[in-house]
């Protein structure tokens, strides 16, 4: 009684971090889950090639575009940057561009976010400092919070230390399941064999 306790009763309790676990490791697993939750949510499909992964562009037009392409401004970028983010910001990314043309990426975190990946996005005109696009994580539907916040469903961390704390429990739990489970099976068997 006290195995088959401790077995339904954990079980029970953990069946809802292994479902968040389960549906969103699938996330990084199966491209055809991933694009599949992109449309449920309405939101635009990743690109399936990562930036930089393509050769850069050859022969003498290219050439000549290089030699025109103006130098990144690095300073005049950070400037925008903390005139945009006047509240201030936790941590910074910078994502400089791979080819001349492509704009600068600066990812940040709000002092206070409600989670450690609740990060928003400024991308500026590598060339003149300009804002080409803001994305604010609190602006977003509720569906792009999730697939953008796919790592901290998955730990855990986006429902705070409470969260981590289950999740963790609940991962230290799995041999748990398995030892009670290899007895409980143990167990009915010899049953079976004195009823015979």
């Amino acid at each position: 009684g006290f195995l088959w306790d401790l077995h339904s009763v954990a079980g029970t309790v953990a069946l809802v971090p292994y479902l968040v676990m389960g549906l969103t490791g699938l996330y990084w697993s199966y491209d055809w889950y991933r694009f599949a939750l992109f449309d449920l949510v309405g939101a635009p499909r990743p690109g399936t090639e990562r930036a930089g992964t393509q050769p850069p562009p050859s022969g003498p037009a290219a050439r000549g575009e290089r030699r025109q392409a103006q130098p990144l401004d690095v300073d005049a970028a950070w400037r925008t940057f903390r005139r945009e983010v006047a509240g201030g910001y936790g941590l910074a990314i910078l994502r400089l561009p791979a080819r001349p043309g492509q704009p600068l990426q600066i990812l940040y975190r709000v002092p206070d976010p409600p989670h450690d990946r609740a990060t928003n996005t400024l991308v500026l005109d590598s060339a003149t400092g300009a804002v080409r696009e803001h994305r604010l994580y609190d602006s977003l539907p509720l569906g792009q919070k999730l697939l953008s916040s796919m790592l901290a469903l998955h730990s855990g961390s986006y429902f705070g230390t409470a969260g981590l704390v289950l999740f963790m429990v609940a991962s230290l739990a799995m041999p748990l399941f398995a030892v009670t489970g290899w007895m409980l099976y143990l167990d009915r068997r010899r049953r079976r064999r004195v009823a015979a």
